[in-house]
Formats: structure tokens, C-alpha cells, sequence
């Protein structure tokens, strides 16, 4: 009771927070390239990756959706990833970067049935500025997929990225005002 009473007390005095979540994130799609010795083995992903800016750090959430075919009916697999991701670049202007980490699982439907596995991967994002808050990326990721099926995947494909918008660095000086003679 008494951890209670004090919980509400701290509750109604506690300052408010005046954090403002600004999420940054991308869409990317994405040709995924199975190398093997043995067979062909094509597919596609769509990832959306929402993260928060700390600095030139990132964190946050990537899901999608994706599908691997092959000449072997048997490796075939529809499948959507969930992870986390950290990294770290610099903004476009015009041109920027972000490398990231990717860790999480996958879950989906293989030939044999519904799967799930663990995913871990690498990407790099080479970010050119369209305006102050969307840049367009040329990404490349490889990821390994755990579980059913263990296989390295090559990722490149194009990204959609936005942040917030930052208000410039330096201050804006106006014009100074045209001085027009009047007729006479």
C-alpha cells in the first residue's frame, strides 16, 4: 500500500516530459541474391525501418516482407523479418551514409511448413538529399538467415529515406530592402 501511495505522489508532482519522439526511417526494396554451387536461387524483400537519431547514432525497428525461389521447389520460402537495428551515419548534404547492424527473426512458410529462425546482418546506405528531410539511398545489406534452410543472402536495392526537418545551422540573414527613387 505504502509502495502504492508513494507511486501516486511521485506521479502527480513529476515534472513533465518534454521529449518529442522525431522518427526517422526508410523504405527499401530490395533483390536478394542466394549464393549456392548448386542451383539459382532469386528473390525480393520489402523492408521498412523505423529508427530514432541520436546524434549520428541510430536505433530502432525493421520489418518486412519477403521471397526466395529456386530451381529446387524444395528451398522455396515466403518469409517476414523483424529486427532490431543500430548504426551510425552522417546526413545528406547532398551526400551522407549510414552503416547499421541488424539482429531479430524471421518467420514463414517453406515447403515443409511455418518456420521461424533467427536473422543477423550488415548493410550500408550510400544517401543522396532530394530536400531537408527525404534523401533517396543505394543500400546494400547481407544477411544470414538460422534455422530451416541456413543460407547467406546478398541484399543490394534503392531506399526511401526521411528524418525530420532540421533548421539550418547558421542564421538566415534577410535581404536588405530595395530602395526604389519615385518618379518625378
Amino acid at each position: 500500500m505504502r509502495l502504492l501511495l508513494a507511486a501516486l505522489v511521485l506521479a502527480a508532482f513529476a515534472p513533465a516530459a518534454h521529449a518529442q519522439w522525431e522518427p526517422s526511417g526508410a523504405i527499401t526494396g530490395l533483390l536478394a541474391i542466394e549464393p549456392t554451387a548448386d542451383e539459382r536461387r532469386l528473390g525480393g524483400d520489402l523492408v521498412v525501418d523505423l529508427f530514432e537519431r541520436v546524434g549520428p547514432a541510430t536505433f530502432g525497428l525493421g520489418i518486412g516482407v519477403g521471397a526466395s525461389t529456386s530451381d529446387n521447389d524444395d528451398v522455396n520460402r515466403v518469409f517476414a523479418p523483424l529486427t532490431l537495428t543500430a548504426g551510425i551515419g552522417l546526413r545528406p548534404r547532398p551526400v551522407g551514409f549510414h552503416v547499421f547492424l541488424r539482429g531479430g527473426f524471421w518467420a514463414g512458410a517453406t515447403n515443409d511448413g511455418l518456420r521461424v529462425g533467427g536473422l543477423a546482418g550488415f548493410g550500408a546506405r550510400l544517401e543522396v538529399r532530394l530536400d531537408d528531410a527525404l534523401a533517396i539511398g543505394a543500400t546494400f545489406e547481407t544477411w544470414r538467415l538460422a534455422g530451416e534452410l541456413e543460407r547467406w543472402m546478398i541484399l543490394p536495392g534503392l531506399s526511401l529515406v526521411w528524418r525530420p526537418f532540421d533548421p539550418p545551422t547558421e542564421p538566415i540573414e534577410p535581404e536588405p530592402p530595395l530602395e526604389v527613387e519615385p518618379l518625378d
